[in-house]
């Protein structure tokens, strides 16, 4: 549509997060202008990361009464020169690539970074002319990929109608393997445990039991509740086991804390306590 207009951006602190927010995330935080923010405040993604953002923004035409044109549209797209924090685990084709004298990296990702959790990723505000709006969209995410020497453009984690999207415009689904686990309508843990065969109710149990043992009580706590310390154990535990089992720590120092303070509604902390002491 001639009324479309696309930009492109390099941090949400140009865009209001108002007008972000309101496109269709699906009920997905992954994409939520708090979320973006914090990994931006953190340096989780931009320079040196490997993660560099770049917001394709489609907007419509400005209002009669003076103000902003409106967000109709929108992708977080990442230049990147890794594989690393995507979860796909495309080292095999990187490699092919490589073998055949092709370069593989820079390549552009449509995704919510480090954040293997399905999502739409090709944004639309209510109402708006979807078709144009993707079209728009992916004929932006083409002249960036262009302009920074992408071999290749990936959309991760995409829901199953953006794929066929994708694929009505030229692009090729990849398979991968993933295991799901989905809410049966448990109403309780108890529920949810008479589902299962006698065997394993049993070692669940035991589990749990054993876990129980090691603390004096568990309680949540939301985004705007977390004290300094709080935010400490957070990021001091996450560190801690992706060291013990051999991960890497994509989010950095301060992640936790900025998102604390951009989308606290979208924070809660099971805090486990022995004592006066947080030990998960």
């Amino acid at each position: 549509m001639a009324d479309l207009t696309l930009r492109t951006v390099t941090d949400l602190t140009q865009v209001d997060a108002a007008s972000w927010d309101a496109l269709g995330h699906g009920g997905s935080p992954f994409l939520e202008h708090g979320f973006l923010r914090a990994l931006e405040r953190s340096g989780s993604v931009g320079r040196g990361s490997g993660w560099q953002p770049v917001y394709l923004l489609v907007e419509g035409p400005p209002p009669a009464a003076a103000g902003p044109p409106p967000l109709l549209g929108a992708v977080a797209a990442y230049i990147k020169t890794h594989s690393y924090g995507e979860y796909i685990f495309d080292w095999a084709w990187a490699r092919g690539s490589a073998q055949a004298g092709i370069s593989y990296y820079p390549k552009l990702v449509l995704a919510a970074p480090m954040t293997p959790a399905t999502g739409p990723r090709l944004l639309s505000a209510p109402g708006a002319p979807r078709e144009a709006v993707v079209d728009l969209l992916l004929a932006g995410a083409r002249a960036v990929a262009d302009a920074a020497g992408c071999a290749s453009i990936h959309a991760l984690f995409c829901t199953a109608e953006e794929q066929q999207e994708l694929r009505a415009r030229g692009y090729l689904p990849r398979a991968s393997f993933q295991y799901h686990w989905r809410d049966g309508g448990y109403r309780s843990y108890d529920d949810f445990l008479a589902a299962l065969t006698s065997r394993k109710r049993k070692q669940l149990r035991k589990e749990r039991e054993r876990a129980l043992a090691q603390i004096d009580h568990v309680d949540w706590r939301s985004g705007d509740q977390l004290d300094p310390d709080d935010l400490a154990a957070i990021d001091r535990f996450y560190r801690r086991t992706t060291e013990d089992h051999g991960g890497a720590d994509y989010l950095r120092p301060g992640f936790f804390a900025a998102l604390a303070e951009e989308a606290p509604h979208r924070l809660r902390f099971a805090r486990a306590r022995r004592g006066d002491a947080t030990v998960a």
